[in-house]
């Protein structure tokens, strides 16, 4: 258990603002927590203050509709809040419900404000910043750093094993959380089908089995959760179900939406479902955001967190449980240390990894140049020399700094690089860039040279051949 901070005076503090207007109150939350504290230890401040912010005149963002709107407040009450005390160094939580007072808020914070391009009044007149939290903890992994654990105040583990009190040692407890599986009952039914009879195949002297609805609805959409012994508090309270993941053998998840509140703390787990209709379960999502492909694990993951991929069958859940125990006979708690990570699986995992982090980096360059995007510029380079994109990015940002030099050489590696299959005929707007870095150093025979190597590949062009008539001329009369 890591010792929880305490605040002092001298202490540096990070004030981490999440906008309830733009994302909806989701699990999307856990990964802006890891970014919060990734961001803390980068720029070396000491604790993490957690402030939500949302006009009360206005409900929070994703939906209009009543049950939304309740289901929104719920996880907000529920999750949320409570969930930023897994992270020992926040010291404070608040939810400010007017734009006057998250102005002062923010005006206090100064410069300590993550992310680093909020600012409350753009948010309210133009609400389009995005939370795209899954491509900033790629480009972390990508750069090497260290990602921190949940845990829960130790209250709540003291709760845990309280309510764990009569477990003999020698039973293993099991967790399945559900979702709602399907809005279709058909399919629903289906599914809980399939799950029970894996159940049932579990020996109940060996394994106690707790069953966690993710939230309410569940309850009664189904027998099922009357068959088992079913947590409630761990529907509630995001804390005790956090407590009682880690102190579970396994935990399975029917739905892949509702795992990350585990993905960080080190608990073990098979997340089902991970290709569905929605959009953000989609193959062509999970390429181009997650950067991973059918069948890959999350790089950055603890080999104990296992995505299961292809439709959910008793057959599927029992393999799936069988390489489980037999690679984990015993639980891994307490050996989270000396669990090593899944890391990068194929060649073209890593260059999934390495674009979808590059598109995401593009857009925010877009509004404001930081080191860190730099940094994974520089990673993914190394990581993927044959990609001509991320120099020319580099390229851009030199050359907008006046550093001609460094400009001039990633545009020639580009070209280079456009003569394979993956970047074609990028070649000819950097040969146009590097004619632009020589006009501003007044260097016309070298804008010519660019000029005749474009020429020799687009004959054709009439925009080139009238370009280079122009300086031909212009240059014979010098």
């Amino acid at each position: 258990m890591s010792q929880r901070v305490t605040l002092s005076k001298k202490d540096s503090i990070l004030y981490c603002f999440y906008d309830l207007s733009l994302p909806y109150a989701n699990y999307d939350f856990f990964q802006f927590l890891q970014l919060a504290e990734l961001h803390r230890k980068r720029h070396g401040h000491d604790k993490l203050s957690l402030v939500f912010t949302a006009d009360t005149s206005a409900e929070l963002g994703y939906s209009a509709q009543r049950d939304a709107v309740a289901l929104n407040s719920q996880v907000m009450s529920n999750f949320l809040i409570p969930s930023c005390w897994l992270l020992p160094s926040c010291v404070n939580v608040a939810w400010l419900r007017s734009q006057e007072e998250v102005s002062v808020f923010f005006e206090q914070a100064e410069s300590s404000v993550f992310p680093i391009t909020y600012d409350p009044q753009v948010s309210v007149a133009q609400p389009t910043t995005k939370y795209s939290v899954y491509p900033d903890v790629t480009a972390a992994y990508l750069r090497g750093e260290e990602f921190s654990m949940f845990e829960e105040p130790e209250e709540y583990t003291k709760m845990i094993s309280s309510y764990l009190l009569h477990q003999p040692e020698f039973r293993k407890i099991i967790t399945v959380t559900f979702r709602g599986a399907s809005d279709d009952p058909a399919v629903r039914a289906q599914i809980y089908q399939e799950w029970e009879e894996f159940l049932a195949s579990l020996g109940a002297k060996e394994y106690r089995i707790i069953i966690i609805p993710d939230n309410y609805h569940n309850w009664h959409q189904s027998e099922f959760f009357s068959k088992y012994e079913c947590c409630e508090i761990a529907t509630i309270n995001v804390l005790f179900r956090v407590a009682l993941y880690r102190h579970a053998y396994l935990n399975m998840f029917i739905d892949s939406s509702c795992a990350d509140s585990v993905r960080w703390t080190g608990a073990s787990s098979l997340v089902f479902n991970q290709i569905n209709r929605q959009v953000t379960s989609s193959l062509p999502w999970f390429r181009s955001i997650l950067g991973v492909d059918f069948g890959n694990q999350l790089p950055m993951t603890l080999k104990n967190h296992v995505l299961v991929w292809g439709t959910q069958t008793k057959e599927l859940i029992k393999s799936e449980f069988d390489k489980f125990t037999a690679e984990f006979p015993e639980s891994p708690l307490g050996q989270v240390d000396g669990l090593a990570k899944h890391d990068t699986q194929s060649i073209r995992q890593q260059r999934l990894l390495c674009e979808s982090v590059l598109n995401y980096i593009s857009e925010k360059m877009s509004v404001l140049v930081e080191q860190e995007h730099i940094d994974t510029i520089k990673e993914i380079i190394r990581l993927d020399p044959d990609y001509a994109m991320p120099r020319y990015l580099l390229g851009l940002v030199a050359a907008q700094i006046d550093d001609f030099d460094n400009a001039l050489q990633l545009f020639n590696d580009c070209i280079v690089l456009s003569n394979n299959e993956r970047n074609p005929d990028f070649d000819k707007e950097c040969h146009y860039l590097r004619a632009e870095i020589f006009e501003k150093l007044d260097e016309s025979e070298q804008v010519l040279q660019e000029y005749l190597e474009l020429s020799k590949k687009y004959p054709e062009d009439a925009e080139i051949s009238g370009r280079l008539s122009i300086l031909q001329k212009t240059i014979s009369k010098i």
